[in-house]
């Protein structure tokens, strides 16, 4: 869910009487944590190597029409869903080179999405909240997850076997299930808090 909100148990509509959450996933920028007392606590890797990718990828958005960059909290995205479709193939190969050869040896790694390229701080993903929400879970509690992009891929990878994982839309994905859509998605959502 590149570019989507953060994931969080306390959202609107959450159910009354499932308690407070004690974790919180910012997939742009790391894991914040919070228990029921304490301050949030926010665990943000370097991002030093985001000064000399910013300029790369605004040179491919003044010279790729349709596209644009997204800055989030601790990663970068350079988004091509609006560029006609054989210019957009041939500048997201163009520009994972030039990413690749920009980064060197930096602690950041290029995720190409669903006409989005993403760079993010190495090892930072969805799947790092898992263990620790797993294990504050109640005994024989059942998580299911939603995704819809690469990154997601993480998440449901670091998920127990007790859980369900489920991919919304088409392509690849780890995930046992499978909605075809957002509308799909929410409907299951708004059955699962009824």
């Amino acid at each position: 869910m590149t570019g989507g909100p953060a994931l969080s148990a306390k959202a609107e509509g959450w159910p009354a009487g499932a308690g407070e959450p004690r974790e919180h996933l910012d997939p742009a920028s790391g894991i914040r944590t919070q228990s029921r007392t304490a301050r949030w606590q926010h665990n943000r890797p370097s991002s030093d190597w985001r000064e000399a990718v910013r300029p790369v990828l605004e040179h491919f958005s003044a010279r790729t029409p349709g596209a644009f960059v997204e800055e989030k909290t601790a990663s970068l995205a350079w988004h091509y869903r609006r560029v006609e479709p054989e210019l957009a193939d041939r500048r997201a190969q163009e520009l994972e080179l030039r990413l690749q050869e920009v980064l060197g040896e930096a602690p950041a790694e290029v995720i190409a999405g669903a006409k989005v390229i993403e760079l993010r701080p190495r090892g930072v993903n969805k799947g790092m909240v898992v263990p620790p929400l797993a294990a504050a879970m109640p005994a024989g509690a059942l998580i299911v997850a939603l995704g819809d992009d690469r990154t997601d891929e993480d998440l449901f990878a670091a998920l127990p076997p007790s859980a369900i994982a489920i991919h919304v839309g088409p392509g690849p994905s780890l995930a046992a299930f499978r909605l075809a859509g957002v509308a799909e998605a929410r409907q299951l959502l708004s059955e699962l808090v009824a």
